[in-house]
């Protein structure tokens, strides 16, 4: 055991692990995450699994390369090796297996930590945990008739039990690690054919330890668990990477423990310009409304758009889309605005209530206009409803063909057809190679290459869990490409 190893706490060095494996993607053993996860110990609210210590590391290669990993090689030498996986190796950790870690915070300013790893040489693993404590161990008994190394003075202690090696930074985790031995938590998540690392917590957990209303960082997620708290237990948010497509997904479980039904795909965005570069279509749910008016209600400066958007939701339908095509004479965005309406004849009371907008300006066959006056220099947004679809465009002839486009049956959508079945609540699509067309060479960075760029924001369901899913057919050595052009 090197000096420099000598340095570092066991705990320390299994939180490091995770944290820096927790952004990327490798071969998964579900059962076994599900199982470490059961470990939770009472009190924490947090977990952090991944399944495969050595493939998540070949997965971050590219983005350890980049300057703010700078440090990733000489956290690698001190654990013994030219790499984390090797390091952790010569240690007795078994980098083929899963890892958690778990964090428990009694107060914003204490935390106790603890974490599992798995073990492939009892003896080494021992050993190596016993030279990494900062001072002497002196042993302790467990509930269950299980015994650990605790060291007073640094906080750290640790015990095995099977092939399994628990570390914790308080006498107390590792008691609750014991009783979890004999008492597993029941946990919903299973990944499946899902190969992410998962963070983990429940609503009862975070509400039980006050966080979200103690830590002022949490006050804007504070609206989404008031709306998912009726409906929900589990919250992840997960990362990963199936077929070269990388992704990151927040998913909640449904408490009934029955799957979500579907309410069907979206369809305003097929009547959009199918080579638009930026295409939005959400499904208006009574949940993402209440959603909405609260983030914008707990803002000052927002709080009188939070009570348009409950009063709008009560006219609109259950689409509300958008689509970027370009930009108008240079700097005005052309766009488009699409959103049902439960009647046509309430347009004009929520034009006055929003545009304070009295009269039409105008007629286009059969339809009412209504225009906003210099909504930017030289721009009036122009409104009309073709069938039951409320049209907003930047300008006269932009309306025209955008509300004969709503008149007709069907359209040709413009967004690949995965991200319209993943999405069935909603979605946003970004085509950097479409973009690139239509905007000024100008505008961007010049070492910024919009062909990287391909990303999507889907609402969908899996099963029994709702979830947001932001998703790159690049995968994550695209991500790290795109951050390389921008450092």
């Amino acid at each position: 055991m090197t000096c420099k190893l000598m340095r570092f706490r066991p705990l320390f060095s299994a939180i490091l692990c995770l944290a820096l494996c927790s952004v990327f993607v490798f071969t998964a053993q579900a059962a076994s995450i599900s199982e470490l996860l059961g470990f939770l110990p009472e009190g924490c609210q947090f977990a952090v699994a991944l399944p495969n210590i050595e493939s998540v590391e070949k997965e971050a290669a590219p983005l350890l390369q980049l300057p703010f990993a700078s440090e990733a090689d000489a956290f690698a030498a001190a654990l013994g090796g030219d790499t984390f996986s090797e390091g952790l190796e010569k240690c007795g950790i078994n980098i083929k297996a899963p890892a958690v870690l778990f964090t428990r915070f009694d107060s914003p300013r204490d935390v106790v930590f603890g974490g599992i790893l798995q073990v492939k040489d009892a003896a080494a693993a021992s050993s190596a945990v016993a030279g990494l404590v900062a001072g002497s161990s002196e042993e302790v008994d467990l509930r269950g008739d299980l015994k650990a190394s605790y060291v007073d003075s640094s906080h750290v202690g640790y015990f095995m039990n099977g092939d399994k090696l628990f570390i914790a930074s308080s006498l107390s985790m590792l008691n609750h690690f014991a009783d979890r031995i004999q008492a597993p938590q029941a946990i919903r998540y299973n990944p499946g054919n899902r190969e992410e690392v998962v963070a983990f917590t429940r609503i009862d957990l975070l509400d039980k330890s006050g966080l979200l209303d103690s830590v002022p960082q949490l006050a804007k997620v504070k609206p989404i668990v008031d709306t998912l708290r009726p409906f929900s237990d589990e919250l992840i948010l997960a990362i990963g990477e199936v077929a070269g497509q990388a992704y990151l997904r927040a998913a909640a479980h449904d408490s009934s423990n029955a799957p979500v039904p579907s309410p069907g795909a979206l369809g305003l965005h097929g009547f959009m310009n199918p080579e638009a570069p930026l295409v939005a279509n959400l499904r208006l749910t009574p949940e993402l409304i209440n959603a909405l008016s609260m983030a914008m209600v707990a803002e000052p400066a927002t709080r009188q758009v939070g009570g348009y958007i409950r009063v709008a939701a009560g006219l609109l339908g259950d689409e509300l889309a958008l689509s970027f095509n370009s930009l108008k004479d240079g700097d005005v965005p052309d766009a488009l605005i699409a959103a049902k309406v439960k009647q046509a004849s309430t347009v004009p009371n929520l034009l006055k209530l929003i545009a304070k907008i009295d009269a039409p300006a105008y007629q286009l066959a059969d339809n009412d206009v209504y225009v906003v006056e210099k909504v930017a220099d030289g721009t009036d947004l122009h409104i009309a409803v073709a069938g039951d679809t409320l049209v907003v465009t930047p300008g006269k002839e932009e309306l025209k063909t955008s509300v004969d486009a709503f008149n007709q049956t069907s359209g040709t959508s413009g967004v690949d057809s995965g991200i319209v079945n993943q999405g069935v609540f909603g979605f946003i699509s970004l085509d950097g190679a479409k973009a690139a067309k239509v905007l000024p060479p100008n505008l961007l960075p010049a070492n910024l290459d919009l062909s990287k760029i391909s990303l999507a924001l889907t609402l969908g369901i899996d099963g029994e869990w709702r979830e947001m899913v932001l998703s790159s057919p690049k995968g994550f050595a695209g991500f790290a490409s795109l951050l390389e052009d921008l450092i």
